[in-house]
């Protein structure tokens, strides 16, 4: 079995993860959903109470989007 002598170079060459067509495989911006579609009802027939970790808020039970101005956050414990 050979040896290898601490002199050798053993760096790897990434210099082609820079070049084309290697850059589009890592998005630039992550995608934002950040978006909140908010009811256009006139009247809601009914809406319903929903909630995550950051609070909680109503949505219109016609049209199932978020009713504006119902968002209250969570408060901290």
């Amino acid at each position: 079995m050979d040896k290898l002598s601490k002199d050798d170079n053993h760096s790897i060459d990434a210099t082609w993860l820079t070049e084309e067509p290697y850059l589009d495989i890592i998005p630039e911006d992550p995608p934002q959903e950040t978006e909140i579609l908010y009811c256009q009802c006139k009247k809601p027939s009914s809406v319903y109470q929903e909630s995550n970790d950051l609070g909680h808020w109503l949505k219109c039970g016609d049209c199932n989007r978020v009713i504006k101005g119902s968002f209250e956050a969570a408060k901290p414990y």
